[in-house]
């Protein structure tokens, strides 16, 4: 019989999302690009490559701050193609190298001022407006073309669980490492395994589908 030492750790290893892919995404990490959640409500839908880009439903308007402690409102910003994900600053390994692919990505269309990215923070309590500047500067030098943004814990959890559909286990370590790509009128059309650098590319192809 396994100790209650054992078990405990069994479960941390089930949790940590952030130090340890689910299920779900090593799943579709062997696919093309998912475009739905993982919500387990229909596991198998993937974006075709070669295919347009699906409606997956509207993006929920919300209210956080940003690293310069402004106020920052998702709708405000219909117009621009959004990328959302999320992140924790003193996550050690995975955060970092999505948010490294997705600087990479960044670097390629921050000129544009049709594009917005958006890093959400899944740790609010420690990741302050200051904290987050402070880290934005390892992977940005254009704040104005990408967001850290920080809120309260309710409303971070509920754009994971309900706004975007994405799910979560306990947060901030078991949090979902999708990123969302959203148009211009505020349409989900895809989501993207951001530990996947093939997800990643078919991202960039796809965010330049929606640019003029």
């Amino acid at each position: 019989m396994l100790g209650r030492a054992t078990l405990a750790i069994f479960s941390l290893f089930l949790l940590s999302g952030c130090n340890r892919p689910d299920s779900g995404e090593s799943r579709a990490a062997d696919r093309s690009v998912v475009s739905e959640p993982s919500d387990g409500q229909n596991p198998e839908a993937v974006i075709p490559n070669e295919g347009g880009l699906p409606d997956l439903g509207e993006a929920p308007e919300f209210l956080l701050r940003d690293s310069d402690s402004q106020e920052f409102s998702f709708r405000k910003y219909d117009g621009r193609v959004r990328l959302v994900s999320f992140f924790f600053t003193r996550c050690p390994s995975i955060c970092p190298r999505i948010n490294g692919q997705i600087a990479e990505l960044f670097e390629k269309v921050s000129d544009n001022p049709k594009v917005l990215f958006l890093s959400i923070t899944v740790d609010p309590e420690n990741d302050t407006p200051q904290v987050l500047s402070d880290y934005a500067r390892k992977y940005r030098k254009d704040a104005s073309n990408w967001k850290f943004l920080t809120g309260e814990p309710q409303v971070i959890q509920g754009l994971l669980t309900g706004g975007f559909k994405l799910g979560s286990g306990m947060l901030p370590d078991a949090h979902n490492t999708r990123i969302v790509l959203v148009d211009q009128a505020g349409t989900i059309r895809g989501f993207y395994q951001g530990m996947d650098s093939s997800h990643i590319a078919q991202l960039g192809k796809d965010l330049l589908k929606l640019l003029p």
